[in-house]
């Protein structure tokens, strides 16, 4: 069974994020990606066949997700991070 990863942000490093757990780590699924800007989440999530999401929170509540990465800008990581540990979900913050 694959863990089923989120990612939060999709500039350049959440980008590079997404495309190397979907590709490069083995047993993981990115299932969601998230940005404020639809249209690039739409972008990084359509390359690994993920769901896109304008609200990280979202993301973070969705049963679609075991885990989340935040690379998204530095004044959300405390925000992301906390509601992470709240819904009880592993969280690695760039």
């Amino acid at each position: 069974m694959a863990l089923s990863v989120g990612v939060i942000g999709t500039g350049v490093m959440g980008s590079e994020h997404v495309r190397r757990l979907a590709s490069e780590v083995e047993g993981v699924v990115v299932s969601a990606v998230a940005d404020a800007d639809l249209a690039r989440a739409t972008a990084a999530a359509s390359a690994v066949g993920a769901r896109a999401h304008v609200d990280a929170v979202e993301l973070i509540r969705s049963d679609e997700v075991d885990a989340v990465v935040v690379a998204s800008s530095d004044a959300t990581h405390a925000d992301f991070v906390l509601a992470c540990l709240a819904e009880g979900k592993p969280v690695l913050c760039e």
